[in-house]
């Protein structure tokens, strides 16, 4: 049998630094992904219902707003999910000078590491749209961009979720990233489609990981990282008074 591999953006075909959308030949493991938080009401509900369904999921978050709620980071490390980079600012890049398409890449990693102490792996440009431009700039940042093959809002958006459900189970594969929303409207669209859907995917034998135990499972990428404490988590915020280590808060 033929060892796993990465599957890739079909629209950008040809380009060395394209975004992987899903692993095929590999084991009955998929990704659920959630983009755009954190967000209070939308992540605290999206938290919830990962703990009481015992799923680990990616959350691609925005820097500024990952600066504004870094305790909802905290919250999302300490269940054992994963926390990649959204950008900082969510705009489309594809339209903007490549030295702002860096820069937003870039301050959005930097962000992240900032309250959480670990540089990120895995980047998702906002909307999923990119060009060769982003692309150069996402791996000159170090990233490898990360996309998908089950766009669960979108199938979502407008439908019965019993629709929705019956449409996800007849995409979703055996080392698919599912695509979901850590926002508001996304977060309910998401849940009530996943939560008639699960009992199909777990009689399936599907388990649900992180991005990077996904791609791990792919000869010659790196290991899957390591789930870490709230207490691993620095918080970069100055509190009144006091100082903060510059170590701790240290840029990539």
């Amino acid at each position: 049998m033929p060892p796993p591999r990465l599957a890739f953006s079909p629209a950008h075909l040809g380009d060395r630094n394209n975004a992987i959308v899903a692993v095929r030949g590999g084991p009955r493991k998929i990704a659920l992904t959630f983009d755009d938080g954190p967000l209070p009401s939308a992540t605290r509900r999206i938290l919830a219902f990962l703990r009481a369904n015992d799923i680990r999921a990616t959350f691609f978050a925005v820097g500024r707003r990952l600066e504004r709620h870094p305790d909802l980071v905290r919250s999302e490390l300490a269940a054992g999910h994963e926390v990649q980079t959204h950008t900082w600012s969510h705009d489309l890049l594809p339209p903007r000078p490549a030295a702002e398409i860096r820069e937003d890449i870039q301050r959005g990693a930097r962000a992240l590491r900032r309250v959480t102490g670990r540089a990120p792996r895995y980047f998702r440009p906002p909307h999923g749209f990119f060009d060769r431009r982003v692309s150069s700039a996402t791996a000159a940042a170090g990233l490898r961009m990360v996309g998908w093959d089950v766009p669960i809002d979108r199938l979502a958006f407008g439908r019965d979720p019993r629709i929705a459900a019956r449409m996800l189970l007849d995409q979703v594969r055996p080392g698919s990233i599912l695509l979901a929303h850590d926002a508001p409207n996304g977060a309910g669209r998401a849940i009530s489609t996943l939560t008639l859907a699960l009992p199909e995917l777990r009689r399936r034998g599907l388990t649900f990981v992180t991005v990077s135990e996904l791609l791990s499972s792919v000869p010659g990428q790196p290991p899957a990282i390591a789930s870490r404490s709230s207490t691993d988590a620095p918080s970069c915020r100055r509190p009144q008074g006091r100082q903060i280590s510059t170590a701790r808060c240290a840029r990539p």
